[in-house]
């Protein structure tokens, strides 16, 4: 989870800005973080789908929570939500699905997860499978290569 205080999130830069800023905690969470990429690993988003539910103005406080829905056969690509939550008004304001794929910053070429990021990748799956309330629907689709 991430939380963020003030600016005004009115528009699509300003809720992609928070967005990115969740999206990087995530890559940390799961080992994948600004020092992966400086080794040369990382991940590029292929597809990203945005729901606007509800506003979110200035002054208001948001929580982006996580969600991971799966990932390919290949053990290349990687499903997921974020839920940005209006914590001052208590409604999920939007919602982000993303599918993105492993990559070797090196030949720019998709590739498999390392195996302790694909076990970290895992253990967050059968924890968020486990809970008590219903994925959200899908937009993506998902290619197991």
């Amino acid at each position: 989870m991430a939380v963020f205080h003030g600016g005004p999130p009115t528009n699509i830069c300003h809720y992609m800005a928070i967005y990115e800023k969740a999206e990087w905690m995530l890559l940390d969470v799961l080992g994948m973080g600004t020092d992966y990429y400086k080794a040369g690993g990382g991940v590029f988003n292929l597809t990203q789908h945005i729901d606007y539910l509800k506003e979110v103005r200035k002054g208001d406080t948001v929580a982006v929570h996580y969600r991971l829905l799966g990932r390919s056969t290949s053990k290349k690509r990687l499903r997921f939500v974020f839920v940005m939550v209006n914590t001052s008004a208590g409604v999920v304001a939007s919602t982000l699905q993303c599918l993105c794929t492993h990559i070797s910053l090196a030949t720019r070429r998709s590739s498999a997860f390392p195996d302790r990021i694909l076990a970290t990748i895992e253990e967050h799956l059968a924890q968020h499978k486990a809970l008590p309330f219903a994925e959200p629907p899908s937009v993506l689709c998902m290619d197991p290569n």
